[in-house]
């Protein structure tokens, strides 16, 4: 019992010096960080650990709490403390797993639940919604499978719309060097937010990179 307690204080002593490096590298690598054109930053919480490996990808809120989602993990957040309270890991269903779907992207709410933007880099194969229980981060069971030709490059995100009763999704595009050799025109995708159903894709008038 002894050797136990030893243990434990010297893994305690060790994950807070751990913890304060890591408070110190990203505090210096955001020292320099430019102010966001367009937008007033209001508020920062920086996670460190595994706090970080589950708030590295998407992000949404409900107004009370913010919820991230990793490659694998999704956590939840207070917002006005920063205070993860939640974390879930190995959330892919596992049937998902064995088409190879690998990375859980951007993340909405709406009602109750989170709708995640699920796909299978780098083949890009298998894009789909997966939704989960925003109060409990579980799976609902609830999953839709996306028009593979709408996503060949992915499915790295998707926003619910309250109003309109759907869901937009578009693919993931890499910001060219030269901006002349930029590709066509970006698509937004519209789904029917009860069946996911295509209601319509929307042209837009410049390309959309990295979202």
């Amino acid at each position: 019992m002894v050797q136990l307690g030893l243990l434990y204080v010297l893994y305690k002593k060790i994950a807070a010096i751990a913890a304060a490096v890591m408070l110190l590298v990203v505090g210096y690598d955001e020292k320099d960080l430019p102010k966001p054109d367009g937008a007033e930053i209001v508020g920062k919480n920086t996670y460190v650990l595994f706090d970080c490996r589950v708030s590295s990808q998407g992000v949404t809120n409900d107004g009370e709490y913010f919820y991230f989602s990793s490659n694998h993990h999704l956590g939840k957040a207070d917002m006005k403390t920063g205070k993860i309270s939640r974390i879930a890991i190995d959330c892919i269903p596992g049937f998902l797993e064995k088409k190879g779907l690998n990375h859980i992207g951007g993340l909405s709410y709406y009602n109750g639940k989170i709708y995640a933007a699920v796909e299978d880099g780098p083949d890009y194969n298998n894009p789909f919604i997966v939704i989960y229980d925003a109060e409990t981060l579980k799976y609902t069971g609830e999953f839709y499978e996306l028009p593979q030709e709408l996503h060949i490059e992915g499915v790295p995100w998707c926003a619910v719309d309250v109003e309109k009763n759907c869901l937009y999704t578009a693919e993931w595009r890499e910001a060219p060097e030269d901006p002349d050799t930029a590709e066509e025109n970006s698509v937004l995708n519209v789904f029917n937010l009860d069946d996911m159903n295509l209601i319509k894709t929307i042209p837009l008038s410049a390309p959309l990179y990295r979202i």
